[in-house]
This record gives structure tokens, sequence and C-alpha cells, in this order.
């Protein structure tokens, strides 16, 4: 069944979608129907109970049908259709995309309505957050530098992280209630003409910290810095393992040279809709710096209190240091024009 709570049947809807576009992907990679459907990743996510409910019956009755399973009318029937399509394999390919746009269409216009109805007229929150259901997914990975191998399996819970990274608009408003010392670049409490929209930057992961605590008395939530493995988790959209959060692919304009307003490349969000999660500026994590298992490298004494901070930002000139498994660290303390920070808090 579908969760009776319209976040999770939202939720469950999207992961549905997510599926069947990892599912067309595969395909036209040249991937067999059967075998994608029957696939080792979907059959371990749903043996940890990943797939629930609604997600689970989809499986099965797509499996039941690409195996045409005996004694089943609709296998028989459904047989020969399976047949053609792997004959025909890019009119199938073709077919389920056109399926997905259909289903994405109908089912975000709808259920985005029915989630913003179900938000109660009493919440305080302010914010725009978006759910990240919990998982397993590989962190790190062997191509990068010392600190960010070998990939391991970690597990996160269910959390709400911020749409977009802190804008210099919502640190002003904090400044003018708090009295807080403001980034460098201000004039007082007012940040430079025209970049209100702007990621907030010259915070240092001391300042992330105050100013969630001003945000979570205000709205009545507890809202804290993501811990990097939360913040790879949404990077990588989860058990998907993607490598930047819009896919694997790299675009030409992803290093600008210059901070940009929140939002400004809605192609590169991640497949939740998270947005500017790399490429514009880095951001505070809440983890100190950690050697992954399985890595012998030494931590220098004086570094083992220092922060990660992830992403890489319009600074980052390094070729190939942009990507959801780059890993960085500086004192707390420090203020940075190539970092921000957004905030999360835990699902109920």
């Amino acid at each position: 069944m579908l969760a009776k709570d319209r976040d999770q049947r939202y939720q469950t809807i999207k992961d549905c979608l997510i599926d069947l576009e990892s599912v067309v992907r595969e395909l036209s990679s040249g991937a067999d129907l059967g075998s994608v459907i029957r696939g080792e990743k979907i059959n371990s996510a749903i043996g940890s109970g990943r797939f629930t409910g609604a997600r689970a019956t989809m499986r099965k009755s797509v499996t039941t049908l690409s195996d045409g399973g005996p004694g089943s009318s609709i296998g028989r029937l459904v047989s020969p259709l399976y047949g053609s399509l792997k004959e025909h394999r890019q009119i199938g390919i073709v077919a389920l995309a056109f399926i997905a746009i259909a289903m994405i269409g109908i089912t975000f216009g709808v259920a985005t309505i029915n989630r913003r109805k179900s938000v109660p007229k009493n919440s305080n929150s302010r914010v725009d957050m978006v759910l990240i259901p919990g998982g397993t997914f590989q962190m790190g990975r062997d191509e990068g530098k010392t600190g960010e191998t070998p990939p391991h399996s970690v597990t996160v819970t269910s959390f709400y992280i911020d749409r977009t990274a802190v804008t210099n608009a919502e640190y002003a408003a904090f400044l003018r209630d708090s009295s807080y010392a403001p980034p460098a670049q201000w004039t007082g409490n007012t940040p430079p003409a025209g970049q209100e929209k702007w990621q907030v930057t010259n915070v240092s992961k001391d300042d992330a910290d105050v100013f969630a605590a001003w945000r979570s008395k205000r709205d009545g939530f507890t809202y804290r810095l993501p811990t990097e493995e939360e913040w790879e988790y949404t990077a990588r959209n989860g058990s998907l393992d993607t490598l930047y959060p819009w896919g694997n692919n790299v675009p030409n304009d992803l290093v600008t040279g210059s901070n940009e307003p929140v939002g400004s490349h809605q192609a590169r969000a991640n497949y939740r809709g998270v947005n500017d999660l790399m490429g514009n500026t880095s951001e505070w994590t809440s983890s100190t710096v950690s050697r992954y298992p399985g890595n012998e490298r030494k931590i220098p004494p004086e570094m083992l209190d220092w922060i990660v901070f992830r992403g890489g930002s319009m600074l980052s000139i390094e070729e190939g240091r942009i990507n959801s498994a780059t890993r960085d660290y500086l004192p707390g303390s420090k203020r940075h024009p190539g970092i921000s920070f957004r905030l999360v808090r835990s699902s109920p």
C-alpha cells in the first residue's frame, strides 16, 4: 500500500520515477529488459527494505510480465509484446521514455498540489526543504585523492535538506535580529547591491552553527549542518551513485569563476530538486576530518579538529576537483570566499 502520509506518498512516487529513469538509461546502454528489472541493485534494494509498498508491487508486476510467468494469463498475453520489445529495442526505449514523461507530468502536478495542501497551517517553517529518504550508498571513489578512498558502504537515515544554500538575504535577516558580525565584504548588515540572492560566503563553520541555532528558534525546528555522509548521499542521488548531482556528465560551464544567484542552473539540481550542490560554492559540513575505513593515510595532529567542506566551488581550478566525492577541510573558524552552507533537519 501507499503510505497514508501525503509527503511519504509523494516521495514514493518520485522514487518510482527515478527508478524508471534509471531503467531507461540502462536499456539505452544495451542492457536486456529482463536483466534490468531483475538486476542486482533492485533485488538488493528490495531485500534491504528500501523498495516498499507500491514500489515493490510495481517491480514484482513488471518482473512477472517480463517473464511471462507460468500459469499467468496476463504473462502469456504480454509475452509476445515483450519479445517484440527485445527485437525492436529502440522503439521500446522510446516508448518507456514517453511513459516516463507522461507519468512525471501528471504525477508531479497532482502530487505537488497535494503535498502543498498537506503542510499544516500553523507550520512555522519559512524555508524550502527537500525530503531525502534514508538508504545505503557507496561513499568515496577509487579515482579520487588519497583522502577520498576507498569506496565504502554507508547508511544514512531520512532527513530534510535546504533546496539551496543560505542566501545573503537570509543571512542579513539573521544579522539584523542578532547583531552578529557580518561577512568581510558586507557594509554593516547589508550585502553588496544586487547580490541578495547569492549564496552567503566568507562565513565559517562556527558562524553557520550560530545561524542554525537562530533559525531553529525562529521556526521551531532543530536545524543543523549536514554530516559529510548526508551531503554526499544527497549529491550522489542515494544508491544511484552518480558522480554529480545531475548525473555523470560534466557540463562545459560547471566552473563560472564567480558566484551566482541560487537556482541559476536548474539542470544541475539533483534528482530530487536540490540545487547548487557544486560549481558555485563549496559547503561546510558538521564532520571533522577523518580517514575512510581501509585508508591508512595519517592526519597531522594539528588538523584532527578541522572541518570537512564539500562540493568544489567557483574557485576550484584543479581539474577533477568538482564532484560528489571531493573532500577538503579547514579550521571551523576559517572564513573563506568560496565556502557557503545549507542546513538540514532530521525527518520525523
